[in-house]
């Protein structure tokens, strides 16, 4: 179960995700951090002015997956083509009821109906003696409802009748102890179980107890798992990992926005470059969507329609190129985040810091001298970070120097540290794609690019190997004899066939057949590198020179290297003079990193070759590919240039002319080669290896077939992992590797030293363990990644493949082997040269699509060690990918709900236009940007010009440069994109122009061009235009482009900075799937697919789990950071700003978590709350909470009060699932009962109403266990009093009466006080205060001496008639052990309010065969508040009043359980026509139209509007002055759906009329409509509310009625509204982030 937990299926199913939101204007996904940073933007304000909207958008939540489906249960990615059809499938179906099976064995595990099953489960891990003689264990069988009787029918074990399939052995038994089966709370039963086994492993095996409650006759049951572990506790107590793997979090960084720069070491300066780097930074769009949730194939996807062009040639390289490297770099930045340290200390010496890096000289993290670490100190109020350049790095820590201005360190300083991404060698990348190189010869070789040529034999062979090989010599040749400007020349030979040998021939003999050449040699690691200038040490120290970055170390450089090296005074690494080194004839570097890309062995080419300069690149593109982190296959970043090339007819092996393959092996058996020969290379290699090495170990005893040097050891073991290292290990593979290298060390006969074994494994975990599981016994054995061994080899190779455990199998791409990329598996076979050993198991490697394991798992080396361990042989090989997709147009921001509907939207018009305005904002990007080394410098937005300036005009000034002293760039052509219609997104252009600074056209390093631009207009507005600057590169004759976007914003800025927000929104995490698809899962995966008596209690417990689990994640938004406390004798008081308002709700007893600022482990102190008054919290903690000051900063976290949750999952757990209750029909209904005699009415109004007269009549003479009767009554027919009526003309019996708010309850009890103290009793909850309750009610409680509420004993709470309480509350009946069936009837007022979960905590804890339920309400007026727009989406809205009003018993027209309240006694009828018509089937209205701007702020989802807020204002005013029409305060209400619009009016109100209400109310009924008595003001946009159908049928009914006020209306009111269509998928579009903006409206008070 531990490992299961901390496995990477578990933690992506249960933890949040950053997700993206979607800005409307760029139509792209950003992340939700990066949000800030791209509204500011000039692509996104260029984006808005073009579409003439504003530039604050509100972000928008989607997920998308256009063309392709992700099957979380089959783990596989289908394409929407086949998605049906897969759906179909046995597989699909198998797994789909799997996962529903799955959802029924969570619930029957859970205790129920009171019922609790009590023990020990797991025995744990039992020796093999204990284990033979069999132990056992006691459970026990109990209740906690006082009089509930219940009978045990039935103990069973899962595995007797075979339900249990996974049991490999069970070895349980159980039996129960005594004879009785009844159960009682004061008779409970127990059972013994034993278990039994004489053979070492694991068990498990499931209990099964059936129950039935007597009284109900109802059966349930009850599951438990039960677990066994035979063997040594001692050896699994010293395998286990050290500490619980805790996954380091992948939280988003805060930008570091204010660094202070540190001091660069002296190696920073060791070569002082011309040529500026260009920043490259990865543009906000392309960061945001590979940020997001989609899946692979979808990003990738995105990535090619959006960003990459559609064809790759010269003109387009650059641009394709450069996104793959941001892709490569974004990972690679997120990546190096999970090395960030919290609460680390700084050791000084002299004004060097000394850090300490864990992990460090293994290289996680990779930190070089003059690499950039930042820091900032624990507990910092301000955003400020210090830059510290690491000047010495050692084994374990580096040593960083700060700014002058790092104070306050000491030793017990904490810091937090951030390790920041070098980015030269991606700068360098996009130097050399900048350029305007672009020869086709080069990047797109033909067959007309290779010349025809006489290939001469050259007069002597340097290596006397080569000459007896005809194709070493055939390349040679081809090299030594190619014109100069010729295609690149190939020598492609797989591993162990002498490539670096022919290498370093071919340029020896370049050398002398050319006394002109000179020749520069990369290599993809500094050890190829030094490898190739080792075999070129004949050459003399001014022929041959060997560069190394200034951040090496001469301890790192081979001895005999370093006399063709430069090194300055201070002992680092340099270069000499320009001149000196164009004296060399040979240069050798690396590319610049291991595995050269493409675009790194462009730097080399691209930044230094010309029309003339040939290239050769030697390699083996099925070898050992580079390893970008990223995009992954299906992108062309992972294919090397090499690759690339051999995919050219001129480079086919076996028949191209630029390409030599080289075919003979010197390293490996022939059966080692035999795989990889037929898999990638056509079966043409020849073993050439010498007979002795590779036949060394033939007939040893550690081969299972003797002439076969190849075994696979078959092992069943367990991968772990530890602390917060995500690599994993494995024991059992860790242990055998060392059998093997023990074995071979001892073996006399078959002698191997520790330089003839290699061992590598996929994991730096198990590299770790097992290095230290070998250092007693061969320290000399190398043990590392298959990357490590590139181009070495050993006599022997041992590989541990490390996953055993298929819980972690989560998809293909997680495991190293199991993905198997197959160069990796490839490299790793073939280094071994005599003897390979593979360590694995064959049911997780069986899994991958690479034949290799497969065809060595069924082969018979690996059947006999298969025999040899009893373990199986056969692998089901799965496949799967964990990318969760949505059918959603990320363009177009629309859902489909099905795959017809999805190819209809994609060939869509509106679609394909979106989709080509994403493209060309991906060209618009690419053009913006510095290239070829030219700049195009000045500020040239205007920002804010006053009218007067405007009117006049204003200037800028644009600098065009360039950065490279040896370029001669002309300049061809300035121009504005209006003034040839190019840029049709132009809101209106006209006021800017452009003129030349002097008469000079050609710019040179020292001699810049200056623009002069000008902007002059007389109109406030918006401006923007852009500039295109044409130059020519004179030595290419190649052109280019740059453009600049030109903005101007005519106005006055004091007004622009009085209305803007008071700080930028910054949006919390939102959803990770469309909700459609959330729904969609829910429904398959967890809901029962019918709702009946059985289903009901898991139907309602999962909508009440998704429920809490938004309640959950809103009131996290409370959380403080930096508060104080106050301290008063024991208790500490916290200020909660809002507290008044329910934002967040506490009550006493309530929980919050508290933990000081800065403190360095994970404990934090529980505060009960002791004291809630209008602004604090009086919080108690633990005598063990330390340190307080009244300065001392803490962090709070408020935690939601799960007890109305519970109470309602206690309710649904119990056994009454009467029909008649809830799912009543026409069956269910009883006789009526004898007509009483007229009744005596309390209430004389009634007494005139015939519909109340007849409810009042109904419900007195019910007979006893009738179906539910409701009172349905619309708005102020005062249902609630045919209710209360109802109460008091109960002849016998008690009443309970619920409301679902404590002021309901409240008024019900006050129109009850013609009841004695004895009759009426009014419960409240302990947790509330008296000056909460009304005077007149508290004689109808009962009060503790310490004056808190509580209840009477049993025998006194039974014998009132009446009991009022909340919905919530009412399980107090209950749990004071009052019995189920006392009740006679039960109320529920106002029934539509309350969900209908909360109802049943009454009805299913109290009701029996006999109590009678009645309901008052109104389905049509404000329903139940759910948060959760799952929950709401799938039904948890819908209350038990507005469920049963649909069921055809309740039509309040003919049905004969339900009576219909039509008299209405508040509003004008005017008012009321629209919702009677609207909703009830049955005019001073003024709608005043008004277009504002809706904004948000800091972190509060909320908006608001200032326009409507004064328009608001002004009405309150105008009725305040009146003196014809005088209007109090308390006259005047005022609605809002947002909290914050809310706050700002009544902050406006303030000073003009502070007693005016104003309150939120969010609903899409008749609420807000119905509160007005006789006058109804609705302020609003027209164009957004007609988006509504409601609302646009409203607006037509003012209009009509001539209530319109503003601007007019903007379509035709008598047009007729459709209610489906585009108007109700822009409202279902808009749900998710409506729900978003409400998380901080009031809480409801249930208690």
């Amino acid at each position: 179960m531990d490992a299961h937990l901390a496995g990477k299926k578990h933690r992506s199913r249960v933890s949040g995700r950053s997700i993206s939101l979607f800005c409307r204007v760029c139509e792209k996904n950003f992340v939700g951090g990066e949000w800030d940073s791209h509204i500011s933007g000039f692509a996104h304000y260029l984006a808005a002015a073009g579409q003439q909207i504003s530039a604050e958008v509100v972000p928008e939540v989607g997920a998308t997956v256009p063309g392709q489906t992700y099957c979380e249960l089959c783990k596989r990615t289908f394409d929407n083509w086949t998605w049906s059809s897969h759906q179909t499938s046995p597989v699909h179906l198998r797994r789909e009821r799997y996962a529903a099976f799955r959802s029924v064995l969570d619930e029957v595990e859970k205790d129920k109906h009171g019922m609790t099953v009590e023990g020990i489960w797991d025995f744990g891990v039992v020796r093999e003696n204990k284990a033979d003689a069999g132990v056992f264990t006691i459970a026990t069988l109990k209740t906690v409802i006082p009089n509930s009787r219940i009978e045990l029918k039935e103990t069973r074990l899962s595995s007797t009748f075979g339900s249990n399939q996974r049991a490999v052995y069970s070895g349980f038994t159980v039996t129960v102890e005594g004879v009785g089966r009844a159960i009682t709370q004061y008779r409970p039963i127990n059972l013994r179980i034993e278990f039994q086994s004489s053979y070492i492993g694991r068990y498990e095996d499931r209990l099964e107890v059936v129950f039935e409650d007597i009284a109900l006759k109802k059966r349930f049951m009850i599951s438990r798992p039960l677990r066994a572990i035979v063997g040594n506790p001692e050896d699994h107590e010293a395998l286990k990992p050290r500490a619980p793997y805790v996954p380091r979090s992948r939280t988003v960084r805060e930008a570091e926005t204010d660094v202070i720069e540190g001091v660069p070491p002296p190696s920073m300066e060791g070569i002082r470059y011309i040529n500026r780097l260009p920043l490259a930074i990865i543009p906000t769009d392309l960061s945001s969507l590979l940020s997001n949730n989609s899946s692979l194939s979808e990003t990738i996807r995105k990535m090619r329609r959006l960003y990459l062009p559609s064809s790759l040639n010269g003109d387009t390289y650059g641009r394709h190129f450069k996104h793959l490297i941001w892709a490569e770099e974004y990972k690679m930045d997120r990546d190096i985040e999970r090395y960030d340290i919290h609460g680390a200390t700084l050791s000084k010496h002299n004004v060097i810091y000394y850090l300490t890096v864990p992990g460090l000289a293994e290289k996680r993290p990779s930190v070089l001298v003059g690499d950039r670490i930042l820091v900032q100190a624990v507990g910092a109020t301000t955003n400020r970070w210090f830059e510290g350049h690491a000047h010495v790095v050692r084994k374990e820590e580096v040593g960083l120097r700060f700014h002058s201005s790092f104070a306050g360190w000491s030793p017990q300083q904490k810091y937090t540290v951030h390790f920041k991404l070098n980015r030269i060698p991606m700068q360098r990348q996009h130097q050399a794609l900048d350029t305007a190189f672009t020869q086709d010869r080069v990047l797109f070789p033909a067959q007309h690019h290779v010349p025809r040529v006489i290939r001469t034999l050259p007069p002597r062979v340097y290596n006397p190997l080569i000459a007896a090989n005809p194709p070493q010599i055939r390349a040679v040749k081809s090299i030594v004899n190619q014109p100069p400007g010729s295609a690149p020349f190939v020598i492609f030979g797989p591993p162990g066939t002498g490539k670096t040998v022919t290498v370093v021939e071919a340029i020896r003999q370049v050398l002398d057949s050319n006394r002109m050449a000179k020749i520069l040699v990369c290599a993809p690691s500094n050890s190829a590198a030094d490898l190739i200038a080792q075999r070129l040490q004949r050459l003399t120290t001014s022929q041959l020179f060997r560069f190394y970055a200034p951040s090496r170390f001469k301890d790192q450089v081979p001895d005999e290297l370093l006399d063709y090296t430069y090194v300055r005074p201070d002992g680092r690494f340099s270069i000499p003079p320009v001149a000196t080194m164009k004296a060399y004839r040979v240069v050798v570097t690396t590319c610049v990193s291991a595995s050269a890309t493409e675009t790194e062995v462009m730097i080399a080419i691209k930044t230094m070759a010309d029309n003339a300069r040939t290239s050769s690149s030697p390699g083996t593109p099925s070898s050992w590919a580079h390893h970008p982190l990223q995009c992954r296959s299906e992108s062309r970043v992972e294919i090397s240039y090499l690759e690339r090339l051999m995919n050219i007819d001129i480079y086919d092996p076996e028949t191209g002319t630029a390409v030599v393959k080289l075919i003979k092996n010197f390293r490996s058996h022939n059966a080692i080669l035999k795989f990889p020969n037929d898999r990638f290379y056509g079966g043409d290699l020849e073993p050439c290896a010498d007979e002795k090495v590779i036949k060394y170990y033939i007939g040893s005893p550690y081969l299972p077939s003797k002439k076969f040097p190849i075994v696979f050891h078959s092992i069943a073991g367990k991968d772990d992992r530890e602390a917060s290292s995500p690599s994993f290990f494995n024991i059992d593979e860790i242990t055998q590797v060392k059998s093997y290298v023990e074995a071979l060390r001892a073996d006399r006969k078959y002698r191997t030293t520790d330089q003839d074994i290699g061992v590598i494994a996929p994991y730096h975990a198990q590299c770790v363990k097992i290095r230290a599981s070998l250092r007693a016994v061969a320290d000399g054995v190398k043990v590392g990644s298959v990357e490590e061994f590139q181009g070495q080899e050993r006599r022997v190779i041992i590989i541990s493949t490390v996953r055993s455990s298929k819980d972690f199998v989560d998809m293909m791409l997680d495991i190293p082997w199991v993905r198997c990329q197959s160069s990796e598996v490839q490299c790793a076979v073939t280094r071994a040269q005599a003897l390979l050993i593979v360590i694995g198991d064959p049911q997780v490697l069986g899994l991958t699509p690479v034949a290799f394991w497969e065809s060595h798992i069924s082969g018979r080396a690996h059947c006999a060690a298969a025999a040899e361990q009893q373990i199986p042989v056969e692998v089901v090989p799965e496949v799967g990918a964990n990318v969760p997709g949505q059918k959603y147009c990320e363009l177009c921001k629309w859902f489909c709900i099905d795959d017809s509907a999805w190819a209809v939207h994609q060939r869509g018009r509106q679609h394909a236009r979106q989709e080509r305005y994403a493209a060309f904002r991906s060209v618009l990007d690419e053009v913006e940007k510095d290239k070829h080394g030219m700049t195009v410098e000045g500020n040239l937005n205007f920002d804010i010009v006053r009218e007067a300036e405007a009117s006049v005009g204003v200037l800028a000034i644009a600098v065009l440069k360039t950065n490279i002293p040896t370029s001669k760039i002309e300049l061809k052509e300035v121009r504005l994109s209006s003034a040839f219609g190019v840029n049709q997104r132009v809101v209106y252009s006209g006021r800017f122009h452009c003129d030349y600074e002097g008469v000079a056209r050609t710019i040179i390093h020292n001699r810049p061009i200056n623009l002069k631009i000008k902007f002059q207009t007389s109109h406030i507005g918006r401006y923007e235009d852009r500039l295109e600057v044409v130059f020519e590169d004179t030595a290419l004759k190649k052109q280019f482009t740059i453009s600049r976007p030109l903005r101007a914003i005519v106005g006055n800025p004091e007004d622009h900075e009085a209305l803007k927000p008071k700080a930028p929104y910054v949006p919390g995490a939102a959803h990770d799937s469309p909700l459609s698809e959330i729904i969609k899962r829910m429904r398959r995966l967890y809901l029962p697919s019918n709702l009946n008596g059985d289903t009901y209690g898991r139907h309602f417990k999962h909508l009440i789990w998704a429920e809490e689990y938004k309640m959950d994640r809103d009131i996290e938004r409370y959380d403080i950071h930096g508060a104080t406390l106050r301290k008063h004798n024991t208790i500490y008081y916290l200020d909660v700003p809002e507290l008044a308002e329910k934002r967040p709700s506490v009550l006493v007893g309530d929980r919050i978590l508290v933990r000081a600022a800065g403190a360095t482990e994970g404990r934090w102190f529980e505060g009960h709350a002791h004291v809630v008054q209008k602004e604090e919290v009086g919080l108690r903690f633990h005598s063990s909470f330390k340190g307080w000051s009244a300065q001392q900063k803490y962090t709070v976290h408020f935690k939601l009060n799960r007890i109305p949750m519970r109470r309602q999952h206690q309710a649904l757990d119990t056994a009454f699932t009467q029909d008649r209750v809830l799912f009543p029909a026409r069956a269910h209904q009883l006789p009526g009962g004898a007509q009483s005699a007229p009744l005596k009415m309390y209430n004389s109004l009634i007494a005139t109403n015939p519909p109340q007269v007849r409810a009042i009549q109904s419900i007195v003479n019910q007979p006893r266990g009738s179906v539910p009767f409701i009172i349905f009554g619309p708005e102020d027919s005062d249902n609630g009093g045919s209710n209360t009526a109802g109460l008091r003309l109960q002849s016998d019996g008690q009443n309970s009466c619920l409301r679902p708010e404590q002021l309901g309850a409240d008024l019900v009890a006050q129109r009850l006080n013609g009841l004695t103290t004895r009759q009426l009793f009014r419960f409240y909850a302990p947790s509330r205060f008296k000056n909460q309750v009304p005077d007149g009610l508290l004689e109808y409680t009962h009060v503790l001496p310490d004056g808190h509420f509580s209840v009477p004993p049993v025998a006194i709470m039974k014998t009132y008639r009446v009991i009022v309480t909340t919905c919530v509350s009412a399980s107090v009946a209950s749990g004071i052990g009052i019995p189920r069936g006392h009740f006679s009837h039960i109320f529920v007022d106002e029934a539509g309010q309350a969900t209908e979960t909360e109802v049943m905590i009454s009805v299913k804890t109290m009701a029996d065969n006999a109590t009678n339920i009645i309901l008052s309400g109104d389905p049509k007026q404000l329903g139940p508040i759910i948060r959760s727009n799952v929950a709401r989406n799938l039904g948890l809205e819908i209350s038990y009043l507005e469920r049963l009003m649909n069921i055809h018993v309740y039509d309040p027209q003919n049905g004969t359980a339900v009576v219909k309240l039509i008299k209405n006694f508040r509003s004008h009828d005017a008012i009321l026509k629209f919702p009677n018509d609207r909703f009830y089937g049955e005019f001073p209205i003024v709608f005043h139209s008004i277009a504002g701007k809706d904004d948000r702020e800091a972190s509060s989802p909320s908006f608001f509007n200032i326009d409507e807020i004064t328009q608001v204002k002004s009405y309150v005013t105008a009725l305040r002055a009146d003196r014809k029409y005088r209007t109090t305060d308390q006259d005047i209400g005022i609605i809002a759906p947002y909290h914050a619009q809310c706050v700002k009016i009544r902050t406006s109100l303030k000073a003009v009329a502070d007693g005016v209400k104003v309150g939120l109310l969010k609903s899409s009924r008749a609420v807000a409509v119905t509160r007005a008595q006789a006058l109804l003001i609705v302020v609003g946009d027209p164009q957004v509310l007609g988006l509504d159908p409601l609302w646009r049928s409203f607006l037509n009914y003012i209009h009509k009625n001539g209530g319109w006020k503003g601007p007019d209306i903007p379509w035709d009111p008598l047009e007729p509204v459709d209610g489906t269509g585009y108007d109700s998928r822009v409202r279902e579009a808009a749900a998710a982030e409506d729900e978003d903006a409400n998380v901080d409206r009031p809480w409801r008070d249930v208690e």
